[in-house]
């Protein structure tokens, strides 16, 4: 019995496999890259449109509004820091094992330091506003998008490096609360 369906299942997988193989060497994209053969490049993407002064002018705004969002964010860090060496001393103060909990917060201290190397450098390329005028109006697009696109990278850096050290300092607490709560 097992013989017979084993076979069975056997030559349906290899009917299955040998039909898609017939499907996708039909399909036309296999067909052109098969026509251009190995010997011919492919050709490269086109090129970015430039992208217009109004658009520019767009992302300044929106990464002058980030900017300041982070800013934000960035004073908080010290009362979150103080908060949770707070909670470290009070269940230090219990005998609880911290020593996760303290290596988190030091991560963390860590990444507000570098997020905030980021923001200043993002804050500085802003506020010499290359390719801008005063008034936030494009005076050289190129210039204006190189600005923008600088800027624009090192707000993502400071997030991208402060936001997993607080995720990761969160975690630690409450696994930390959930290993240690009292239990009814």
């Amino acid at each position: 019995m097992f013989i017979g369906l084993s076979k069975f299942l056997f030559s349906s997988a290899a009917a299955l496999v040998a039909a898609a193989g017939l499907v996708f060497s039909a399909s036309p994209a296999v067909q052109a890259v098969q026509a251009a053969g190995p010997a011919q490049e492919t050709p490269p993407p086109p090129a970015r449109p430039a992208a217009s002064p109004e658009r520019l002018e767009r992302l300044y705004q929106n990464e002058l509004k980030a900017l300041d969002a982070q800013a934000a964010h960035l004073e908080r860090t010290d009362e979150i820091i103080a908060r949770a060496q707070a909670k470290i001393d009070e269940l230090a103060a219990k005998g609880l094992d911290i020593s996760a909990l303290q290596e988190a917060l030091g991560d963390y201290q860590d990444a507000v330091a570098d997020a905030q190397g980021y923001h200043d450098k993002a804050a500085s390329i802003l506020s010499a506003h290359a390719g801008f005028d005063a008034n936030g109006k494009v005076t050289d697009a190129a210039q204006a998008r190189v600005t923008v696109q600088e800027a624009g990278r090192a707000l993502r850096d400071a997030r991208q490096n402060l936001r997993p050290a607080l995720h990761r300092l969160l975690r630690a607490l409450r696994e930390t609360w959930r290993d240690n709560r009292p239990r009814p």
